[in-house]
């Protein structure tokens, strides 16, 4: 697992089997050219691509409902597409690359670097705000200085029911990582098409 150690050590591959929900119309450009990061402060785990996997849940069922939840469009109120895939895929990341969240060591790791991130907030600003703090901010700093590539961990997903409902929780119903390399660790000739389905808009 990551550390901020610069000691030598035999370094393991550490293997997962992600799945990852989309429209079915971005198939060929995946398949051809790989997955690309994406780019927002406010994802939970740092601007990448991400994939649920085996843990809490089932990923592939995860998977799914991701995609039928992103297809939505809250201000139009339809679907932006309606026929939609899961991708899986096989991501191959060196174990001092990944910052495993679900255990203490990760946990311990990740608030080290947002205290000294918040410590240099703190030294520019008398007051701090919630425009001031992102965890994506401390990841993509664990990028930076220790070159973090996986990020694994337990959270909360809000899929369309509890959208809906606007159901909130602090207890996590998922497991995924986000591959913030995806050029450098998912293996391009493994991905492939495991579920190919049209959202019933009448549902």
């Amino acid at each position: 697992m990551a550390s901020e150690s610069s000691e030598q050590e035999e370094i393991e591959v550490v293997k997962f089997t992600g799945y990852h929900g989309t429209d079915a119309a971005n198939e060929a450009s995946i398949v051809k050219n790989n997955f690309r990061a994406i780019n927002n402060r406010d994802l939970w785990a740092g601007n990448g691509v991400y994939f649920f996997i085996k843990g809490i849940g089932n990923p592939i069922n995860h998977a799914e409902d991701w995609a039928v939840t992103h297809s939505w469009d809250k201000n139009e109120r339809a679907y932006r597409y309606l026929d939609y895939i899961v991708l899986e895929a096989e991501i191959l990341a060196d174990d001092d690359k990944i910052l495993d969240l679900t255990v203490d060591d990760g946990v311990v790791l990740f608030n080290k670097f947002r205290d000294k991130m918040m410590d240099v907030v703190r030294r520019e600003k008398k007051r701090l705000t919630n425009r001031d703090y992102r965890d994506t901010d401390v990841i993509e700093l664990m990028k930076k200085k220790i070159g973090i590539e996986v990020v694994k961990g337990h959270f909360y997903v809000r899929f369309a029911e509890q959208r809906i409902g606007d159901i909130r929780s602090n207890i996590p119903n998922s497991t995924f990582i986000s591959v913030l390399t995806p050029q450098d660790v998912i293996n391009k000739e493994s991905i492939k098409v495991v579920v190919k389905k049209t959202i019933d808009e009448k549902s």
